[in-house]
């Protein structure tokens, strides 16, 4: 196990320092070993394209492992996997299984869902809800939805106003973030 530490914690350096390929092996020997983070962490980047070429079977792949262990995030990238793919079906129980643990960027995603009418019939009021509920956990991209809404007058002239307001709050929120953890699970999308 110790051995282990020493591949997770070089891997994290390597990352840290953007020696993306070389940290990707490093996640990648210990997904091999069964270690859910890294299966997850793996299955990101592939999808992303974060220091290997994006493969997308590959990533579902790495991605079902550490899910069908419990891993809320795995399940959320699945989700987005899925939309990408236009299986809107099978996103949407990623999204709703990834926020029944309250995941953040889960809920955001099915606000979406709902909001551009994605595999689901197109309502606003189901996408304030989720944009409601993740953005007053701090979740910033639901707080920006929710105020997008708010001023495009869905509910009421004066809810424009409360829109404009949230907006500029969205805005400095955004700013003070700018240089903090592109991974923090509140500025995910």
């Amino acid at each position: 196990m110790e051995g282990l530490d020493s591949v997770y914690e070089e891997a994290h350096k390597l990352y840290e320092d953007g020696k993306r390929k070389e940290a990707f092996d490093r996640y990648l020997a210990l997904a091999e070993e069964g270690f859910v983070d890294c299966q997850t962490f793996v299955g990101w980047m592939l999808f992303s394209g974060e220091g290997v070429k994006s493969d997308l079977i590959e990533a579902r792949s790495w991605l079902e492992r550490s899910s069908e262990k419990g891993d809320v995030e795995a399940l959320y990238y699945l989700g987005k996997i899925n939309i990408i793919e236009e299986k809107f079906e099978s996103a949407l129980a990623c999204f709703k299984e990834s926020m029944a643990h309250s995941y953040l960027p889960a809920v955001y995603a099915l606000g979406m869902m709902y909001k551009l009418g994605q595999g689901v019939e197109r309502s606003p009021e189901k996408a304030y809800e989720c944009f409601d509920k993740a953005g007053n956990k701090g979740h910033i991209f639901s707080q920006k939805e929710k105020a997008l809404l708010l001023i495009g007058g869905y509910y009421g002239i004066f809810s424009r106003l409360k829109g404009a307001w949230l907006f500029i709050r969205v805005l400095l929120t955004a700013f003070k973030l700018g240089g903090g953890d592109p991974h923090k699970e509140s500025i995910r999308f």
